[in-house]
């Protein structure tokens, strides 16, 4: 059953322009547990992707039951891209906030700052990309590798391993916060060894997309590469926080997830596995067969989607034990969004969708006991492309700095911020939601309250 929103559920918008502003991703709470204090960035332009040319300041400002104000700036990064942002979070449950820069040696660092005071308390020598609850301890990935290949990095550090395919000193790395320490955690050889991926030269692979699970002790991740056919594979995997029982949860057609709780995932993917058998098959890599592909990938599309082998869904995938995945929010979410699961109340969870073919994004919840779904809003695109300048240049900088092959005109509006998803995102007490949207004209922070919803007991049949 889908209800409806209603006014009582209309979004406030928390920042003002003509700067725009932006959090990121959906996997990271905006608020601290301190002081209830707001985490984001402000830029001047979106119109391109950050290749190295444009700082992010990164602001601290008020909810939306606070006195609006300005926001305050805590510092300038260029280690940021417009979908994940800086990766600035709040550490455990202090006003202390971590965010990727660079050393004065222009290598990857994380900077410690008083989200309050402003001051900075330090600098580490490793980069960021989540923490664990209690702020000890920080995971990480080589943003530069990201960039490389065609991820969601940073354009103004280098891949630690550009000439290895298939690193065994390169991956997931753990950092001792306290005592500046950092190790390799789990290699990217290590996980294509465990997924049986043939390692080649023209197919270099890379991780990303970190998420710990509520407990703190395993932690879900994407392994990615190009296919022969020209296509990419993604890798579900799970790791223990120690870097320990590595295990391949799902593969083929993978993207967004969220941990449903310690040992359950739910992540938007195709279920019918046998097509990304074929396409992994060291057939493929057949000079006759390469040659074939354009013509017969044509041809087999018609025929999978004709019969519904190609049919994508969210999937609940266990981290443990046998079951294959299943069909998630079947005919409820159907379609590709980006889902956070309420740290409060984890009977709930927020995604949204991609634009539709009005150019529309959906934001929700879903309430999985009851396999009810509750429509926030709606909030339009704007039709605004990078120009044919920002193309160009964004051409130049694929053909020097890329190890794989990006269409620049599709990479330069997909990584710059005209392309705004909602990427809605939970307060830490679970009442309100958080997202990023462009339907104003400019690209600002927005949060809905929904706490009468989450906190009900049961929702009404309607």
């Amino acid at each position: 059953m889908t209800i409806r929103g209603d006014s009582n559920h209309s979004a406030i918008r928390l920042t003002d322009g003509p700067a725009h502003h932006f959090f990121g991703f959906h996997d990271l709470e905006i608020d601290s547990r301190a002081s209830g204090s707001l985490i984001g960035l402000r830029v001047a332009r979106i119109d391109r992707p950050p290749l190295g040319k444009d700082a992010a300041e990164v602001i601290v400002f008020g909810g939306p039951n606070d006195t609006p104000g300005e926001p305050r700036v805590l510092l300038r990064t260029k280690n940021y891209n417009f979908p994940q942002g800086a990766r600035q979070h709040w550490l455990g449950g202090t006003d202390t906030v971590i965010v990727n820069e660079v050393d004065d040696r222009g290598q990857p660092a994380s900077a410690l700052i008083d989200g309050h005071s402003g001051v900075r308390l330090g600098q580490l020598s490793f980069s960021t990309y989540c923490t664990d609850r209690p702020g000890t301890t920080s995971y990480s990935v080589d943003f530069g590798r990201l960039h490389r290949l065609g991820g969601y990095g940073h354009s103004n550090v280098a891949d630690r391993t550009p000439s290895d395919p298939v690193p065994a000193d390169n991956g997931i790395f753990v950092s001792d916060i306290a005592a500046d320490r950092t190790e390799l955690l789990l290699s990217i050889g290590d996980v294509a060894k465990a997924a049986g991926v043939v390692t080649s030269a023209t197919h270099p692979q890379f991780i990303t997309h970190l998420r710990l699970n509520p407990s703190n002790d395993r932690i879900a991740f994407l392994h990615r590469f190009r296919l022969a056919d020209g296509g990419e594979e993604t890798v579900l995997c799970a790791v223990g926080a120690d870097g320990t029982r590595l295990r391949i949860l799902a593969r083929g057609y993978m993207s967004h997830f969220d941990w449903l709780d310690d040992t359950r995932l739910m992540i938007w993917g195709r279920r019918n596995q046998s097509i990304a058998a074929l396409r992994r098959s060291p057939l493929m890599n057949a000079p006759v067969i390469r040659a074939m592909l354009p013509c017969a990938k044509a041809v087999l599309r018609r025929l999978l989607r004709r019969n519904g082998a190609v049919g994508m869904s969210y999937l609940e995938v266990h981290d443990g034990g046998t079951q294959p995945p299943e069909p998630f929010a079947a005919g409820i979410l159907t379609a590709d969004g980006h889902p956070m699961v309420n740290p409060a109340f984890p009977d709930w969870l927020v995604t949204d969708t991609y634009p539709d073919a009005r150019g529309i994004r959906d934001l929700m919840l879903y309430h999985p006991p009851t396999r009810q779904r509750i429509d926030l809003g709606q909030y339009r695109k704007i039709n605004d492309k990078p120009s044919s300048e920002i193309v160009t240049q964004t051409k130049r900088h694929i053909e020097a700095k890329f190890g794989v092959a990006f269409p620049a005109e599709l990479y330069a509006f997909t990584r710059s911020g005209l392309h705004c998803d909602l990427h809605p995102r939970w307060f830490v007490q679970g009442g309100y939601v958080a997202f990023d949207s462009i339907h104003e004209g400019t690209r600002q922070i927005y949060a809905t309250d929904v706490s009468d919803l989450v906190t009900e007991e049961r929702l009404a049949d309607g």
